[in-house]
């Protein structure tokens, strides 16, 4: 099992290095730390490739979640998106990990945003400090092939072993604002929402039984909204330190081939 984690040695970046220090020593795993230089061919760039090298071996040798992890350093030049990608390509890394956006810093935001939607491995991305493993995990799940790789990759990369895991799918009562309109009894419409919710539960049973994943010690939450509601509403409630989300992989080609030729214009 092999981790990239890439740093722009800023602190949600010394985050990231953290966590993947964690993750890599709890399962045995290969590191890849890695430092893109923006940029090729100057002088201005040579030096600061140097110095980024020296950088990432004081990071090896004195950051304590590194300590005892097989972690190798690499120090390119080139487009930061393109480059990590075609870095964990050729290293066959199964797992890459970076620090969360954040305040203006030009163009790391897009970064990260290219890594999500373009890689073909699960790529983490670390917002808090990293002292243990992940103990609580929120995984939102739309009942497709994208979020059973989401699932399937935070169970075999052990992300979260032994951690607490709550499955959450959001589901619509498609004609209860129709309903509301139209003057039918509150009784009614509780009752036919309780009919979609009970069919929603349905489909996650047989979801999680399609992908193996029925003999599992998680807990199941269905609930009534938009995505983007229902998610923020349960994180509030259980207060996850990790997400789960999956993509699909028509998304990851497209924006793959937009980021080469990007690169290459």
């Amino acid at each position: 099992m092999r981790i990239l984690v890439a740093t722009d040695f800023a602190t949600n970046s010394q985050r990231a290095v953290r966590r993947a220090g964690i993750l890599a020593r709890a399962d045995c795993k290969e590191m890849l730390l890695m430092h893109v230089v923006g940029g090729t061919g100057t002088g201005r760039v040579a030096m600061d490739l140097r110095e980024a090298h020296r950088t990432l071996a004081e990071q090896i040798g004195v950051v304590p979640e590194l300590a005892g992890a097989a972690c190798e350093p690499l120090v390119i030049g080139g487009d930061p998106s393109l480059s990590i990608l075609e870095a964990a390509e050729a290293w066959e890394v199964d797992l890459i990990v970076v620090g969360a956006p954040r305040g203006v810093r030009p163009g790391y935001g897009g970064t990260v945003r290219s890594l999500v939607r373009s890689s073909a491995c699960p790529v983490l991305v670390v917002k808090q400090a990293a002292s243990q493993r992940y103990a609580n995990v929120l995984a939102p799940v739309t009942l497709s092939d994208s979020s059973a790789r989401a699932l399937r990759c935070m169970s075999s990369l052990k992300i979260a072993h032994g951690g607490r895991i709550t499955i959450v799918h959001a589901f619509e009562a498609l004609s209860k604002g129709r309903m509301h309109t139209v003057g039918i009894s509150r009784e009614h419409i509780e009752s036919y929402v309780d009919g979609w919710r009970k069919w929603a539960e349905d489909e996650v049973d047989g979801f999680l039984k399609l992908y193996g994943f029925a003999d599992r010690q998680w807990s199941r939450r269905v609930v009534e909204g938009s995505p983007r509601g229902v998610i923020s509403h349960v994180a509030k409630q259980v207060l996850p330190d990790l997400l789960v989300l999956g993509l699909g992989l028509d998304q990851h080609q497209k924006t793959m081939t937009a980021a080469r030729a990007t690169a290459e214009a």
